[in-house]
């Protein structure tokens, strides 16, 4: 997986490995300092154009939820 990270000034951009656990959890490792290199996992959730990443164990990064506005195609090109 690749995800990229905008704010004004800069940007960061890293690449990692994901997996659906056992008991249909979204785990993922980032290959940087991402979450501090270490795997997390979230339950997902879809709401309308909305997905929402509930942090359930492992390195959950800055937040504990995370909240994405699903786009059409590309537009990043990730």
């Amino acid at each position: 997986m690749t995800g990229r990270v905008s704010w004004p000034g800069g940007e960061e951009v890293a690449s990692g490995v994901w997996e659906i656990s056992a008991d249909g959890l979204y785990c993922r490792t980032w290959g940087n300092q991402w979450g501090a290199g270490r795997r997390g996992c979230f339950r997902v959730s879809r709401g309308g154009e909305l997905l929402v990443f509930d942090h359930v164990s492992g390195s959950g990064g800055d937040a504990a939820r995370y909240v994405y506005r699903l786009l059409p195609g590309n537009p990043q090109r990730l």
